[in-house]
C-alpha cells in the first residue's frame, strides 16, 4: 500500500480508485485562506460520517474561521492544522493510504493538503445505531432495564457509567482481515488477575480469519473446550451484570457489531444464577436458584427468562396446537405430553444451559432406552466427570464445589446476604480478594 505524496491530485486519485469510485465516498475541496492559501481536500463516507460533525469541526474552522484571523499562520505541517486552526475534539496524523482507507472506513473524516505527504483525521463518527432499550434475553422484574446496543464505544460508556474507577481499562483489538472488527477487552487492572488478562488477549490476538460478526465467532476461538457441550465462556446483553463480573475480577470482551458481551473466565455455577438474584431478598432469591436445579412457581419463573421473540410461539404453537394436536390423533398420550411440555419451558429456566440441555436430553434418552436406570446413572456419572475435567481461563469450571471452599458457597447454589460476601471468588485470582470491610454492624443487627 503507498504512502500519500506531497501532490493532492494523486492522492485524491489513488483514494478514488480504492473505492472504485463509489458514490457514498463524498470529497470537498476547498482552499484553507492562511500563508497565501493552501488547497485542501477533505473525504469521507456518507452514512458513516455526520455532516454536521464535519462541518462544526473542520470546514467551518479551516473556510470561514480562519479569514478572520488577524495575525498570520504559518503552516509548515498537517500537525500545525490540527494545532492552530480546527476545533475537532479528537484528532491525529497519519501518512499511507491504507491508514486513510481505515480511518474513513471507521467513520472519521480526512484532511489532505497540497504539498504536504501525511494528512490529519478528525473524529466525525455519527452512523446509524440503535438506541439503548431494554434486552429481551435477559428480562427482569425489578433491576435495571438498559441493555448493550451494536454500537462498540455505547457499550463502553455503559459500563463507564457503572463503573466509575479510572483503572477499568478499555483495551481494543482490531480483529478480521476483512472486517477489521473491533474488539475491547474491559476489566480492572488492580483487580483482574495478570495472567488471565494477559493469556485472554493472547487468544485474541492469534485469531487469524477474515471475518468477525458476532460475539459468537470470538466465543469459538477462544474457548477451552470447543467441543464439550457445556459453555466455558458466559454472555450478557445487560451492562450491570457485565460491571459486576468485573468487579470480582473478570474480564469482559465487547465487540462492535453485536450486543452481546462475552464475560470470562466463567464457572458453572453462573448458569443458575440470574441477574434478579441480587435484586430482590435473599430469601426469594435463594429460593429461585433452588427452583432451577427443581408447578406453577417453575412456569413463572420460566415466563419471565423465556427471551420474547419466542415466548408466545412457545406457549401457542407448543402447547396448544400441537400437544392437543397429538393427543387427539392418537400419537401419544397426555402424560407424554405433559412431560415433553414440562421439560421444554423447565430448559429457559436456565438460558445459558439451554443448547446444553437439548443435547443432554437426547443423550440421556437413549442411555435410558438402552439399559434404564442403569444408564441414567452411568449418564450422570460421564457428565459430572466430565463437568470437573472443565476449565476455563484455568480456572476449575465446577468452584467452589471441585476445589470445595466454603466461602464460594455463598453466592452458589444459595444466595447469602450481601454484606456476608465478604471476599471475591479466589478461583479467579483476583489481585485483591476482599470486596468490602468489617461486617461487624450488620451482624450485630442482624441477631435477634
Amino acid at each position: 500500500m503507498p504512502n500519500c505524496t506531497k501532490n493532492l491530485t494523486e492522492n485524491i486519485n489513488i483514494i478514488k480508485k480504492m473505492f472504485h469510485g463509489d458514490n457514498d465516498v463524498v470529497m470537498r475541496k476547498f482552499t484553507i485562506a492562511v500563508s497565501g492559501g493552501i488547497r485542501a481536500a477533505l473525504m469521507y463516507i456518507d452514512g458513516l460520517a455526520g455532516a454536521k460533525a464535519v462541518f462544526d469541526g473542520v470546514l467551518n474552522p479551516l473556510m470561514l474561521e480562519s479569514r478572520k484571523l488577524t495575525q498570520t499562520v504559518e503552516i509548515k505541517s498537517i500537525g500545525d492544522v490540527l494545532d492552530k486552526l480546527l476545533t475537532a475534539g479528537e484528532a491525529s496524523t497519519g501518512n499511507t493510504i491504507e491508514k486513510l482507507c481505515e480511518v474513513m472506513l471507521d467513520g472519521d473524516c480526512a484532511l489532505l493538503l497540497e504539498g504536504f505527504d501525511e494528512f490529519a483525521f478528525v473524529n466525525s463518527r455519527d452512523f446509524e445505531k440503535r438506541s439503548v432499550t431494554e434486552p429481551q434475553t435477559e428480562t427482569v422484574v425489578r433491576g435495571p432495564r438498559e441493555g448493550f446496543t451494536e454500537a462498540i464505544r455505547v457499550n463502553t460508556s455503559l459500563l463507564r457509567r457503572k463503573i466509575k474507577n479510572h483503572h477499568l481499562r478499555m483495551d481494543v483489538i482490531t480483529i478480521g482481515e476483512r472486517t477489521k472488527t473491533l474488539v475491547c477487552m474491559s476489566y480492572l487492572d488492580n483487580l483482574a488477575s495478570p495472567q488471565t488478562v494477559a493469556e485472554i488477549r493472547r487468544r485474541l490476538e492469534l485469531i487469524d480469519t477474515d471475518a468477525i460478526l458476532s460475539s459468537g465467532y470470538i466465543e469459538e476461538f477462544i474457548e477451552d473446550t470447543p467441543y464439550s457441550v457445556f459453555p466455558t465462556i458466559n454472555y450478557t446483553e445487560k451492562p450491570d451484570v457485565a460491571a459486576a463480573q468485573i468487579l470480582e475480577g473478570r474480564v469482559a470482551v465487547i465487540i462492535d457489531g453485536t450486543p452481546f458481551v462475552l464475560t470470562l473466565p466463567m464457572l458453572f455455577v453462573e448458569c443458575f444464577q440470574s441477574p434478579e438474584d441480587y435484586t430482590v431478598r435473599f430469601v426469594y432469591a435463594t429460593f429461585m436458584r433452588l427452583l432451577r436445579l427443581l408447578t406453577f412457581e417453575i412456569m413463572r419463573e420460566a415466563g419471565v427468562r423465556l427471551p420474547n421473540p419466542v415466548g408466545q410461539t412457545v406457549s401457542i404453537v407448543g402447547a396448544l396446537v400441537m400437544g392437543q394436536a397429538a393427543i387427539q390423533a392418537g400419537i401419544v398420550g397426555a402424560p407424554v405430553v405433559i412431560v415433553i411440555a414440562f421439560t421444554a419451558v423447565a430448559s429457559f429456566l436456565t438460558p445459558a444451559l439451554s443448547d446444553t440441555s437439548a443435547i443432554l436430553r437426547w443423550f440421556f434418552l437413549v442411555l435410558a432406552t438402552v439399559m434404564g436406570g442403569f444408564g441414567i446413572a452411568v449418564g450422570l456419572m460421564v457428565t459430572l466427570i466430565h463437568l470437573a475435567s472443565l476449565e476455563s481461563f484455568g480456572v476449575l469450571y465446577l468452584y467452589p464445589f471441585s476445589p470445595f471452599e466454603l466461602s464460594g458457597l455463598k453466592d452458589s447454589i444459595i444466595r447469602s446476604r450481601l454484606w456476608k460476601q465478604r471476599r471475591r471468588p479466589s478461583a479467579l485470582k483476583p489481585q485483591d480478594n476482599v470486596r468490602q470491610g468489617d461486617t461487624t454492624e450488620y451482624e450485630k443487627r442482624a441477631r435477634p
